[in-house]
């Protein structure tokens, strides 16, 4: 078993692959640490990302995919994997996240987030990221090293602990033991599959990792399903960091909350007066400027049901998909309407562009949600015929990466002049748009329904 993402050192797929970079430290010369293999590909990684691990077999060919069946993988029972931050080049080590049960395993993603407070590195065969790995059932210790640049914050911090290195006496190869096969699998990205006693710290309400397929396309991940102020603070601000980075050319917009892209405004935020909900309003705008004003290709991957604020970060996009095969269909629209609310001018005429203005007449002022085979008939999603999110996620990933291969700067330059007259209007209403939500909002009908729905959200909560 070797890690696969980030790439390690003599990884497979790498320039420097090395079949031994799966063996167990101390077998036919493999050394500690890093296997001895030279410095190898670059990873970028910043203070407060959720690193997503995966991990490689010798008999896992296909690697852009999890695997959709069970495959033999020397797991050993599983054991302790320790992740790691070294900024000596493999003197020393220092913990970041434990996985103490059923790790490694090849059929999932392992969420390893680096700590908000460690400091930058950026000095080449220096700076590595670490999984080492103590076998359960088998007296085998294994090691890793990525070679990383860490983007970190000033006067920052490693953690105190180091990993824990085990000198285990040569051990015969090919032996097999239980838990050597993986009976289950799962393609859902940044979720823990270990114990509970394994389980790290909920991720932030948004995360950004770079798709395995193409450096150029970064995944943008919603964690949470209602959208609060400090969700809507935290996705400017990371989006803000994606738009320095100028490696990268996309941007995927999804969720991994099991059955909703994104239900929309946090209910609770209506509720707390119309100065804060004027603030928090103010920040909805920014949210969708930044993602609709963006020079990056953009595309949302809407697995779950996509209402309001949901429909809306799908139309700040480029394009729009759904999964329409499935047994049961999530469903999309904006319902404002539906909970006293109207919808602001600027988003029914967005609305109009993208489908007609016959259909904004004939949806919006009805708070209608429609179908996806609705949505995609009138233009609102673009394509809908992906039975599972892995399918579609990494189709998405792939036409992002179609659409990077336009001229940089010519490709920018029209996407502006296509939008420029929209933001303008949308900017220059900013005050009057504030001021009209927020006095629906305060009104007696919107507060009755929004109560309403607070308390049977409660409800079913509780049940």
């Amino acid at each position: 078993m070797a890690m696969l993402h980030p790439p390690p050192r003599g990884g497979y797929g790498t320039k420097t692959f090395n079949w031994k970079v799966h063996e167990f430290v101390g077998y036919q010369g493999y050394k500690f640490p890093c296997g001895g293999f030279p410095r190898g590909v670059n990873t970028d990684i910043k203070a407060g990302q959720i690193v997503p691990v995966r991990f490689w077999t010798s008999v896992l060919r296909d690697t852009t995919h999890l695997p959709k069946k069970s495959i033999d993988q020397a797991r050993h029972g599983g054991g302790m994997c320790e992740f790691s931050l070294s900024y000596d080049g493999g003197k020393s080590f220092h913990v970041i996240a434990t996985y103490t049960k059923t790790c490694p395993d090849a059929a999932y993603k392992w969420p390893v987030r680096i700590p908000d407070n460690v400091p930058s590195c950026n000095q080449p065969g220096k700076c590595l990221f670490s999984w080492s790995w103590t076998a359960a059932l088998i007296p085998q210790f294994y090691h890793n090293c990525a070679d990383v640049t860490v983007h970190g914050v000033k006067g920052g911090k490693l953690p105190r602990k180091t990993i824990q290195i085990y000198d285990f006496n040569r051990f015969k190869k090919g032996v097999t033991f239980p838990g050597d096969v993986t009976p289950r699998m799962s393609s859902v990205v940044f979720r823990s599959f270990a114990s509970a006693s394994d389980q790290q710290p909920p991720p932030p309400a948004v995360t950004v990792s770079k798709s395995l397929l193409s450096q150029e396309v970064a995944i943008m991940t919603l964690h949470q399903s209602a959208f609060t102020h400090d969700t809507a603070k935290l996705l400017i601000k990371e989006w803000a960091a994606i738009e320095q980075d100028q490696s990268i050319r996309a941007v995927m917009l999804k969720s991994d909350h099991k059955s909703i892209f994104c239900a929309g405004i946090d209910f609770r935020e209506f509720l707390k007066g119309s100065e804060s909900f004027g603030n928090y309003w103010r920040s909805i705008r920014k949210v969708f400027d930044t993602i609709y004003s963006s020079r990056l290709n953009t595309a949302a991957s809407m697995h779950g049901h996509s209402l309001g604020l949901g429909c809306v970060l799908g139309m700040a996009c480029n394009d729009r998909f759904m999964m329409g095969a499935v047994s049961k269909p999530a469903t999309i629209g904006l319902n404002e309407v539906a909970v006293g609310v109207p919808v602001p001018y600027w988003l029914a005429e967005l609305f109009a562009t993208i489908t007609s203005r016959r259909h904004a007449e004939r949806f919006l002022p009805l708070g209608r949600i429609l179908s996806i085979q609705e949505a995609h008939s009138v233009g609102l999603v673009d394509k809908v015929d992906f039975r599972n999110q892995e399918e579609m996620d990494d189709f998405v990933v792939r036409y992002l990466i179609g659409r990077c291969q336009a001229p940089r700067e010519a490709q920018i330059e029209t996407m502006r002049v296509v939008r420029s007259d929209f933001l303008r209007t949308f900017r220059a209403s900013e005050e009057e748009d504030v001021k009209t939500i927020t006095s629906y909002v305060a009104k007696d009908e919107a507060q009755t329904i929004l109560k309403e729905q607070l308390a049977k959200l409660a409800n079913k909560s509780k049940k």
